[in-house]
């Protein structure tokens, strides 16, 4: 596997409201309009600061890059070594979100998560060692859990609001999960599993669309329904993400 260096990032924390427009959960009972993505992508960058990153001057500057090497650069950051496998909750799953987060504010997409960035924190709990790790149950004591068996992933969520003022409320959801499964049995001297295909690829799919969306709406085409971009945590440990939002 061929390895690109890793860039550290922003330190943000996700919200659910951009202005004074809330943005849905299912999980409170919101209809959503699902959509499948297409393979894109955009060229990699990141910036140098844990700090929150500011949604506006962003640049476009990959224009005219050919999108097939957008797309591949793209890809082998996700896939890279440096990121050991996403495994959700984990520094390597950090160093995705961080990398997935940056993009979005590079391109223009406002973050949709929790507290004013694009993450929605998700905790984890191994219930013994050797189970499988799952959500921490609601109304759950984490100072009652050993910390060796919590974890803390990130879906990252970004939003294009709509303007047709009657189907801005409909939101059109384009998600992927970004996790994979870390490290495993050793093959040829490797033991990280990369994920290309589960699903850094699709992951590649949601940023590249977001990023389409993000122009036209700054070239007075935006969306008429609002488009929100979902990159979710802890797929590989059974949807948890996904259930979670």
């Amino acid at each position: 596997m061929r390895t690109l260096s890793a860039h550290p990032c922003l330190e943000a924390r996700p919200r659910r409201t951009l202005g004074s427009m809330n943005i849905p959960s299912p999980r409170k009972g919101v209809p959503f309009v699902p959509l499948v993505g297409l393979l894109l992508a955009a060229h990699a960058c990141s910036p140098r600061s844990d700090g929150p990153v500011a949604v506006g001057d962003f640049v476009l500057a990959d224009d005219t890059v050919p999108r097939v090497e957008r797309v591949r650069h793209l890809l082998q950051t996700l896939a890279a070594d440096s990121m050991e496998g996403r495994e959700a909750g984990t520094a390597g799953e950090l160093r995705a979100v961080r990398f997935l987060e940056s993009e979005l504010a590079r391109y223009g997409v406002a973050p949709a998560g929790a507290g004013g960035g694009y993450r929605q924190p998700v905790v984890l709990v191994q219930p013994a060692e050797g189970d499988r790790w799952q959500r921490l149950p609601e109304g759950s004591d984490p100072d009652t859990i050993p910390g060796d068996r919590l974890r803390t992933a990130y879906n990252v969520l970004g939003v294009v609001p709509g303007t047709d003022p009657e189907l801005a409320g409909e939101i059109v959801v384009v998600g992927a999960h970004h996790d994979h499964v870390g490290f495993g049995e050793t093959v040829g001297g490797d033991s990280i599993y990369n994920g290309a295909d589960d699903d850094a690829s699709g992951s590649v799919a949601v940023l590249e669309m977001a990023r389409e969306m993000a122009r036209a709406a700054r070239d007075g085409a935006a969306p008429g329904r609002t488009v929100l971009a979902a990159f979710f945590t802890a797929e590989e440990m059974g949807l948890v993400g996904t259930r979670y939002w």
